[in-house]
């Protein structure tokens, strides 16, 4: 009896090409191929899966006898395949590669060097997915489009690479600010992005961005770096430093840039650099009713969180307050002394006010430091 692979040649005996016999299940100590069948035609070999051609002949046969896609199952209980196709279902507690070092749980357990691999969509080549030496998971056709490796989001057409840090403790939104932020990379930001609403374009974004910074609406509804990072109110460094207005300045002449409130401050012994997080109220008592007051914060060197608003001319049933907060245009060293001046001016004669009439709220500033990078 000769054991042949397929395609087998039959028109020799013994047929060739002879496959590989063995004396046991293991597949460890070859055997004679052909074998010799006793006086009853009995014989046996073992042989490893798959699908084989068996010739008998002999001098007692005339005609060699010829098996041909003879099959032989693997051991089901141990059963090593090169290649498996179906066309049908297929039932399993567990796939396992046949690798030297597979995973130990799951339902496909494969290597570290193993991989899931997809025939990309032009047909030129394979889409793997894999894990690096890091253990961290590759797929170079990216999770939901692009390249390159990773997780590829695209805002209004526009790939945002290499990464979009989406934050999961986003705070709420302020005015003029918006309720997200992503890290895109220091320096210039792309003008062909856009925020959109209900399908239409609302801003483009503008101007310089420092990585981490959240963003706000300028005056030209246009989103700029808003100077800080987003929600970093709520961490401060620290206590906070509060000023309040002392007593009320009286005959302020108009456009007279005027000093209301002086707030000396320190910023934290560590933590830093820091941005200072400054919010103020102003109770304005004009001498007109369509008096337009201007109020802002300087640290003596730079001019910021500016804001506009009218003044009352109540003597007893007005004083409306011009408030505003925002972060420092710079940021601040450890330890570092700092003063932050209140200044306003009005087109008209008019009063600063210790505190407010109607609900007796004080003019004051009060600043916090924040971790800026």
């Amino acid at each position: 009896m000769a054991v042949c692979l397929q395609p087998a040649n039959i028109t020799t005996t013994p047929c060739s090409t002879l496959a590989t016999l063995y004396t046991d299940s293991t597949l460890t100590t070859p055997s004679a191929n052909p074998v010799q069948a006793d006086n009853y035609g009995n014989f046996h070999f073992y042989i490893a899966p798959g699908k084989y051609t068996l010739q008998s002949y002999g001098p007692q046969i005339l005609v060699p006898f010829v098996q041909r896609d003879v099959v032989i199952p693997c051991d089901p209980s141990n059963c090593v395949m090169t290649q498996l196709l179906v066309n049908g279902n297929i039932t399993a507690n567990a796939f396992i590669a046949n690798s030297v070092n597979p995973a130990s749980t799951g339902v496909l357990r494969l290597e570290h060097t193993d991989g899931v691999c997809w025939r990309n969509f032009l047909n030129t080549g394979n889409l793997c997915l894999t894990v690096d030496n890091s253990d961290a998971i590759q797929f170079p056709g990216g999770f939901g489009g692009g390249g390159g490796g990773g997780t590829t989001i695209t805002v209004n057409s526009v790939s945002v690479t290499p990464t979009l840090n989406l934050s999961s403790n986003t705070p709420p939104a302020e005015s003029n600010h918006i309720d997200a932020k992503w890290q895109y990379s220091s320096g210039n930001a792309s003008a062909e992005i856009a925020v959109s609403g209900n399908g239409s374009t609302a801003a483009s974004v503008s101007g310089t961005f420092t990585s981490g910074d959240c963003a706000e609406f300028d005056a030209n509804s246009n989103i700029v770096d808003a100077g800080a990072p987003c929600g970093a109110s709520g961490s401060s460094l620290g206590g906070q430093t509060v000023c309040n207005q002392s007593m009320d300045i009286t005959g302020i002449g108009a456009a007279t840039p005027t000093t209301i409130i002086t707030c000396s401050t320190t910023a934290p012994s560590s933590g830093c650099p820091c941005r200072a997080f400054i919010s103020y109220t102003l109770a304005m008592q004009g001498t007109s009713s369509t008096e337009q007051g201007e109020t802002w914060i300087t640290d003596g060197t730079n001019v910021m969180i500016g804001t506009s608003g009218t003044a009352d001319n109540q003597t007893s049933s007005g004083y409306k307050s011009v408030s505003r907060s925002g972060w420092s245009t710079v940021r601040y060293g450890n330890s570092s002394t700092n003063v932050f001046t209140l200044k306003a001016e009005s087109d008209h004669t008019w009063n600063a006010k210790a505190v407010t009439f109607y609900q007796s709220l004080p003019s004051q500033v009060v600043v916090n430091y924040i971790p800026s990078n």
